[in-house]
């Protein structure tokens, strides 16, 4: 078993940016090696890594990027929140402690997945999760935000055609995804090109607001609320994502 509490902050160093992005607001969370029906939790060396049927779904080491790349999500978050994937409800667990996000609503299609986090973890009063398939989900309510966390390794060219009818198919104010900043930068720095993606991924250091506007009447042309996020904002998203050293390090 591993209770995880995360310490430390991004600290800005010379590019004149802003970030509030602050570790210690991430709450205690417990992980451990268990399994149920087709899913098993394994704890190999540093790693947690979730497998379904074998497949590896998902992996978390606290040394690793997973948290940082959820910091756009539970930073945009507010109101009643809507979440597609409960992993090892981590992010599930951190927005119910942002004081301004009313009730989050998780849609989770594995049911064993379910079972293991509800083993390890209590379930705060403002969480509620639903088995079912994201794409399935019907409903009329409106949400405030909505976040989804279902994606794996998918080949991107399908998770945007994905993140286009969920977002025409539920009603929000307001809208993001996991891996958005990293499929951004695929499209819009490598021209799709995966053979010289790693070496800009690595080397990228711009002010993204002009690009990103691009890439959303791209990708997302009736998607208003991407187009709504201000140049520091969405530069502290991208930087804190990509965790090197252009702007901010990890102390």
């Amino acid at each position: 078993m591993l209770v995880i509490h995360i310490k430390g902050y991004l600290h800005n160093l010379d590019k004149g940016l802003t970030i509030s992005y602050n570790f210690s607001s991430v709450p205690n969370f417990v992980i451990k090696e268990a399994s149920s029906g087709t899913v098993d939790i394994v704890y190999q060396g540093d790693l947690f890594v979730l497998y379904n049927d074998g497949e590896q779904w998902m992996t978390y080491s606290k040394n690793d990027l997973v948290i940082k790349q959820m910091y756009s999500s539970y930073d945009l978050a507010y109101g009643d929140v809507l979440v597609s994937g409960l992993g090892f409800g981590i992010l599930a667990l951190w927005l119910c402690t942002k004081p301004n996000v009313n009730s989050v609503t998780v849609i989770e299609l594995s049911e064993d997945i379910i079972k293991l986090f509800k083993d390890s973890n209590s379930v705060p009063d403002k969480l509620k999760i639903v088995n079912q398939d994201i794409r399935k989900y019907n409903t009329d309510k409106e949400y405030d935000t909505l976040l989804l966390d279902h994606y794996e390794l998918q080949d991107y060219d399908w998770m945007l055609e994905d993140m286009q009818i969920i977002f025409n198919t539920i009603k929000h104010k307001n809208v993001w995804a996991w891996p958005l900043e990293l499929i951004y930068l695929f499209k819009m720095y490598a021209n799709g090109d995966y053979e010289i993606f790693y070496d800009i991924y690595m080397k990228c250091d711009k002010d993204f607001a002009q690009s990103w506007t691009v890439f959303v009447d791209k990708f997302f042309p009736e998607e208003k609320t991407l187009r709504n996020i201000d140049k520091d904002t969405l530069n502290n998203y991208i930087y804190t994502f990509l965790n090197k050293k252009y702007g901010y390090e990890v102390l």
